[in-house]
């Protein structure tokens, strides 16, 4: 939180792992608040999301926090924690195109987040880091998928660079 104060930093996305688990969590983000740099998250624990999320979102401690969903049923079932915690607007969903699913299951995941109204990113495969250890994905025909889907459906839905520029001739 010094260094990241001293470069002048006013926002991080914290990610990678499981960061929800770490002990002082808290303590950082509250390092943070303090020299006024907003604090972003990414988790695949539903537990604290239903738990803890919402008394650091309060706090001022979060402001956003992305959960990696994989299928519909995911997405559900972070619809219906964010619906009882009363997250509101804090919690967006985020899935990675082409982990091995079909387009119907692409299909389904979009139909389900179109219906829970919560905001969807989508993210391109990345081949470094942890990536790389599982080699490029294929994810042909997402666009055309995605593109059904909010014909018929309104989704808010943005997409990373990863996967905009691998499309871009698409796009």
């Amino acid at each position: 939180a010094y260094q990241l104060y001293d470069l002048k930093v006013f926002e991080v996305a914290i990610g990678g792992g499981a960061p929800t688990l770490h002990p002082k969590l808290e303590d950082f983000l509250s390092q943070l608040q303090w020299r006024q740099i907003v604090a972003n998250m990414t988790t695949k624990n539903l537990k604290w999301l239903a738990t803890e999320a919402k008394r650091l979102v309060d706090a001022k401690l979060l402001r956003a926090i992305a959960y990696s969903v994989e299928t519909a049923a995911d997405v559900e079932a972070v619809a219906a924690v964010v619906k009882e915690a009363k997250l509101g607007e804090a919690v967006t969903i985020q899935h990675v195109v082409g982990l091995d699913e079909t387009p119907e299951q692409f299909r389904a995941l979009l139909v389900a987040a179109a219906e829970s109204k919560l905001r969807l990113t989508l993210l391109g495969f990345k081949t470094t880091g942890r990536g790389s250890a599982f080699g490029a994905r294929s994810a042909a025909g997402w666009l055309g998928v995605l593109a059904d889907v909010c014909a018929k459906q309104y989704l808010r839905v943005g997409i990373d660079t990863v996967l905009a520029v691998r499309y871009w001739d698409a796009l």
